[in-house]
């Protein structure tokens, strides 16, 4: 819609009746004069529209809109003023307008609110800004609040690291909170720190150390050595533990010694209470005794270090990267055998250079005990015989019943030749028991051909598992099927869903193929096991319809519908509204409909056929 100018608009009204009548004679004039009517021009329309999508309850914020309504405000505000802006955008919208130009830095805004009178800052704004740490938000509140506030946007921006921020504030003379800067040690935010710390704040938590050195902080941990901070030799063994090598290897290169003279909570007390005293108070150069300075040149030197630590025995970068990614999986997880080789993938990725490196033999010292059964799971299902070998022999570690299964599951052909040359026959059949369910018929046969005796109910197993090549190899030898009626078989079959399995069964005459079976594939809706029984005519159930509605089985219950299957088709739909299946309901009124149409089209053609024939005869 154009929009007209008041000043236009007021000079032509203003030349009298004539000039009236020429305007209500041109259309397009007369359109924008109506479109006027409401008060609001085109662009005043434009901004409140965008006002109302920024800020409904309901509105996904779009920074596209919120710059598009700060960049055109002002230009509103110099042109209309302010004595429609409380009318047009209502106070409860503008609070969360606020929020979002202090979120996402948009100065404009809350300027504009400021012209018209209508800026109210709250706390809640005050700690926003602080978080967020926009420096032009910052800047821009300063000179409008007291130093007690601009201490509560101090507290924010250093406990989130917002340095530009904190350098403004801290220039305005606000200050912050103890918390804040132990929050900001916390979080690792060692630029805020130091800064902070070379203004003159000493407020340490009593954990500094040992959570950066938990969490990887290698800034913070480069501040606290540069500040000479005391306690830094427990760093190094938490470190280690969590992984972090740079760490460990910054603190070796510069702190060529492990203790220090004085205690570390006696040290942190000495280091914080007096700021000015605290280095001439604090005995930080390590004993010169013959002993601490042969550490000192021996650990001042990187290479003399990795050599004592391959020596030991210890845990280079190589190996904490294995432990890692060894301790990141879950043994105890339900769906194992599916999920357990996704998650050691990353392992696979990096353990055989490590052996290759470091030998086999290595495995028993270089990884704790806790994580042995990890590395036999590994063994067993990428095919690393060796791992097991070398546990069998030099630990007192036992493979479970889960080791078995996963071993059958995977099915690689070396570990079972050397898990049946090392294990009786017991725990041989639990291989074989999960060798049958998870279709491993090379498996299956090579412990049989060790003697392994099946289990009595393979074949069902086998059956209802789905694998039929393991199924046809134990039917022609007549293997592992005394523990369970044929019957009982196609029945186990039949709820799973194994239609190449059934199609095997029902080809050898196997009984259990009647309506029971029809009912069960229904219900789990099934739909090739209900078209196979479809086939052979098993006999039919009255309603049977009915059963494939609560699974929502709109694909079975369209194949009964249309293959002659009896129901009564209003009660199915409303049992579908009842049990929620609106697609079901939906096809079902579809068909009703149709039907309904068919009729009165066959009654048609009947009477039209009607009339021919008795036009025909009264010739």
């Amino acid at each position: 819609m154009a929009t007209l100018d008041l000043a236009v608009l007021d000079r032509l009204l203003a030349m009298g009746a004539s000039a009236t009548a020429t305007v209500m004679a041109s259309r397009d004039l007369l359109a924008v004069i109506i479109a006027f009517q409401n008060g609001w021009h085109g662009h005043t329309r434009v901004l409140v529209h965008l006002f109302r999508e920024i800020t409904s309850s309901d509105a996904t914020l779009h920074a596209r809109s919120l710059a598009t309504f700060a960049d055109a405000l002002p230009g509103w505000i110099a042109r209309h003023g302010k004595q429609d802006f409380d009318r047009l955008f209502p106070g409860y919208r503008r609070r969360r307008l606020v929020h979002y130009a202090l979120i996402l830095g948009r100065v404009g805004v809350l300027e504009s609110f400021e012209r018209c009178h209508v800026l109210h800052i709250t706390q809640q704004d005050l700690q926003l800004a602080g978080q967020h740490g926009h420096l032009d938000i910052v800047s821009f509140l300063l000179p409008r609040i007291s130093i007690l506030h601009a201490a509560i946007v101090m507290d924010m921006a250093v406990a989130q690291g917002h340095l530009k921020s904190v350098e403004a504030l801290h220039r305005a003379g606000a200050h912050a909170s103890e918390a804040a800067y132990a929050q900001a040690c916390a979080n690792g935010f060692a630029h805020v720190a130091r800064f902070l710390y070379n203004a003159g704040y000493r407020y340490f938590p009593w954990s500094v150390v040992e959570t950066a050195a938990a969490q990887g902080h290698l800034d913070m941990i480069a501040f606290l050595h540069d500040i000479q901070y005391p306690g830094l030799d427990t760093a190094v063994a938490i470190a280690a533990d969590g992984g972090h090598m740079d760490i460990v290897e910054y603190l070796f290169e510069r702190r060529p010694y492990l203790w220090y003279a004085t205690p570390a909570s006696r040290a942190h007390l000495a280091f914080t209470a007096e700021p000015t005293k605290a280095r001439g108070s604090l005995v930080l150069a390590p004993d010169n005794s013959a002993l601490s300075l042969l550490v000192a040149r021996v650990l001042g030197a990187k290479d003399l270090f990795r050599l004592l630590v391959d020596f030991q025995r210890g845990c280079d970068k190589a190996t904490l990267a294995v432990r890692r990614r060894l301790r990141a999986v879950d043994l105890t997880m339900d769906d194992a055998a599916t999920a357990l080789p996704t998650a050691l993938a990353p392992v696979h990725k990096v353990f055989p250079a490590w052996t290759a490196a470091r030998g086999i033999e290595r495995l028993c010292t270089d990884f704790p005990q806790q994580l042995h059964r990890h590395l036999v799971c590994y063994a067993v299902m990428f095919n690393v015989v060796p791992v097991l070998e070398c546990f069998h022999a030099k630990t007192a570690l036992e493979l479970c019943y889960h080791d078995f299964e996963l071993a059958g599951c995977h099915g690689h052909a070396d570990v079972i030749d050397y898990l049946a040359a090392t294990y009786d026959a017991p725990k041989l059949r639990i291989i074989m028991r999960a060798a049958v369910g998870s279709g491993q018929l090379g498996v299956v046969e090579q412990l049989l051909r060790a003697d392994v005796a099946l289990p009595d109910d393979a074949f069902q197993l086998a059956c209802e598992s789905g694998h039929l090549p393991v199924v046809e190899f134990l039917y022609e030898r007549g293997l592992g099927g005394s523990d369970a009626s044929p019957k009982h078989i196609v029945y186990r079959t039949t709820l799973r869903g194994h239609l190449p399995v059934l199609r095997f069964l029902h080809a050898r005459s196997f009984d259990g193929f009647d309506k029971f079976a029809l009912l069960h594939a229904v219900e789990l809706g099934h739909l090739g096991v209900v078209q196979f029984l479809h086939e052979i005519r098993t006999e039919k159930m009255y309603g049977l319809v009915y059963d494939a509605v609560p699974g929502g089985h709109l694909d079975v219950v369209k194949f009964l519908h249309r293959n002659g299957y009896s129901h009564d088709i209003k009660g199915v739909l409303s049992y579908a509204l009842t049990q929620g299946q609106e697609d079901i309901a939906r096809f079902l009124r579809e068909e009703t409909a149709f039907k309904k149409r068919w009729a009165r089209f066959s009654k048609q053609v009947a009477v039209k056929l009607h009339d021919i024939r008795k036009a025909m005869q009264h010739r």
